[in-house]
């Protein structure tokens, strides 16, 4: 497992942050011997998972969408088309959520976002969002100014790096992460 958090004590191994590397690394015989030497073991002990990148990949985005849920615990989360535009017009949003395979007025919606600033993340499913959310069938929701929004940002672009996905222009985009000086108010 991942200590994505590197929090865990003892001692490791610190590998590539990409998924293709790591990948390559689970198949070959390199990374067991490494991994035995460093821990002072036969490398017959050690076992690597062929899908540890996969686990990582789902780790991220499991991150993620915890910290979903919190915020939208926390108050700070706009849900539906209505309420985001509403929020996004009176500059309370931060980031939009917009889900993959979402109806499609998404474009639209994050053509809107796009034209305002808003960077967009677009990489959970409409399960995904509506797990997250606690509700059904989420397809646009948003961060508040307050809270986390800089944090699910950056874990964002950091996922989107390690599964290798180039960010489009209506991706993750780090442009909010300079404003820190906007400040969001209540939610619903």
């Amino acid at each position: 497992m991942a200590d994505l958090k590197q929090r865990l004590p003892g001692r490791g191994l610190y590998v590539c942050y990409d998924r293709k590397v790591l990948e390559k690394a689970a198949r070959s015989p390199k990374l067991k011997n490494i991994a035995a030497k460093q821990f002072g073991v036969d490398a017959s002990c050690v076992a690597i998972d062929a899908n540890f990148a996969e686990g990582v990949a789902e780790q991220l985005k499991g991150r993620m969408l915890s910290m979903l849920g919190l915020e939208r615990k926390a108050g700070r989360v706009f849900l539906g088309a209505d309420s985001v535009e509403k929020a996004a017009g009176a500059g309370k949003v931060a980031v939009l959520l917009n889900a993959r395979d979402g109806a499609g007025d998404s474009s639209k919606f994050l053509a809107r976002a796009k034209a305002a600033c808003i960077p967009a993340v677009t990489l959970f499913s409409r399960t995904e969002l509506s797990l997250a959310m606690g509700r059904e069938n989420v397809v646009h929701a948003a961060l508040a100014q307050r809270g986390g929004w800089k944090t699910l940002l950056n874990m964002a672009q950091s996922y989107e790096i390690f599964i290798g996905h180039t960010p489009q222009e209506d991706d993750v985009s780090a442009a909010a992460l300079d404003d820190t000086t906007r400040e969001g108010s209540e939610t619903t």
